[in-house]
């Protein structure tokens, strides 16, 4: 048994499928090139004004900075009221040792005096009392 092809049909299917495929192609490429032409183009874009945005962005940025502006400012007043605080604080302290310090030395004369005379009573040379003497 011999086989004969026919080439000519073979050819022919070939030519018929690839046809078809390139068909398929073809309008699947139409039907996206179609969807492509209801996007509006550039002319038809509605404006947009950004001075607007912009405006409000800044407005916002400059709220946020006062507000630290202002936090800021508090912190330090409350820092040099503590301060102020300590620092009378410091200087009454700084007072009573000072009015210690001039009472002690007010008192050291008087207490040295106290002091020195016992000793000069017992550096002094005792005399041994008189003898009589009966003539």
């Amino acid at each position: 048994m011999t086989a004969t092809t026919d080439f000519t049909a073979a050819t022919r299917n070939a030519q018929d499928v690839f046809a078809t495929t390139l068909d398929s192609w073809k309008n699947g490429l139409s039907s996206l090139t179609d969807r492509f032409g209801t996007v509006p183009t550039v002319a038809e874009f509605p404006k947009v004004d950004l001075t607007e945005a912009v405006e409000r962005q800044f407005a916002f940025i400059q709220q946020v900075v006062d507000l630290n502006h202002q936090y800021a400012r508090q912190l330090a007043e409350v820092a040099e009221t503590l301060t102020g605080v300590t620092r009378s604080q410091l200087e009454s302290v700084s007072t009573v040792v000072r009015d210690q310090v001039v009472s002690i030395t007010d008192l050291a004369p008087h207490g040295v005096d106290t002091v020195e005379q016992p000793d000069a009573d017992q550096a002094a040379p005792k005399t041994a009392p008189a003898k009589r003497t009966t003539k």
